[in-house]
């Protein structure tokens, strides 16, 4: 679904001023936020800033039970139907090899958020947030993927209906670089990361 989401950015101003004491109020310049809205959401609508802030709640929520070994909670978080297809042995078993791998997780940035509302080609009606991300650990220096929320149309909470995580370990990436060359990792996180939309490789 992320994958072929056709991007249409609408930028909303917020203007907001400041007054100092003893001198004339001087507007300051306005902040912009960027809202960004699929070509099949539907005509008119915009989220409102509390709906994008709960998004992000909710994402850096799931981020981080995901990085400190809460598979049972994180697993909680994803929609009914997710976890109907991933048993949760399956979902733990994944995430304990990564975190194995990964080590401490170091940052993380949010490299975009895309929204829809009621798009024909979705499995369900409602509202869908899709977060591009990237990270950074003590073992995985190349890291990228997204997850997909999902609210339903009565409202309420947001939950996990996709998630994609690219990496490549620093102790393969080291291998790959020995055995085969510095252009050959270089070959293979391109195209690992042509499955994380908006992520640009430093250099790129």
């Amino acid at each position: 679904m992320h994958a072929k989401i056709l991007n249409a950015a609408l930028m909303v101003s917020l203007m907001i001023g400041s007054t100092a004491v003893g001198a004339v109020a001087q507007p300051d310049k306005p902040k912009l936020r960027e809202v960004n809205i699929t070509a099949d959401s539907a005509s008119g609508w915009l989220p409102s800033e509390e709906l994008e802030a709960t998004a992000m709640k909710t994402a850096h929520r799931f981020f981080s039970l995901e990085d400190s070994g809460d598979d049972q909670a994180s697993y909680a978080m994803l929609t009914p139907n997710t976890r109907a297809m991933l048993p949760f042995g399956e979902y733990k078993e994944t995430n304990t090899q990564f975190r194995r791998k990964a080590g401490t997780f170091r940052q993380r940035r949010i490299l975009k958020l895309t929204w829809t509302k009621n798009p024909a080609n979705a499995p369900q009606p409602g509202i869908y947030a899709a977060i591009d991300a990237s990270a950074t650990f003590e073992g995985v220096d190349r890291q990228c993927g997204y997850i997909i929320l999902f609210q339903s149309p009565e409202g309420g909470a947001f939950n996990v209906m996709r998630t994609e995580n690219n990496f490549i370990d620093n102790a393969s990436a080291k291998e790959i670089a020995r055995t085969q060359s510095a252009a050959a990792l270089a070959q293979l996180w391109a195209q690992l990361s042509t499955n994380c939309p908006n992520f640009q490789a430093a250099g790129s």
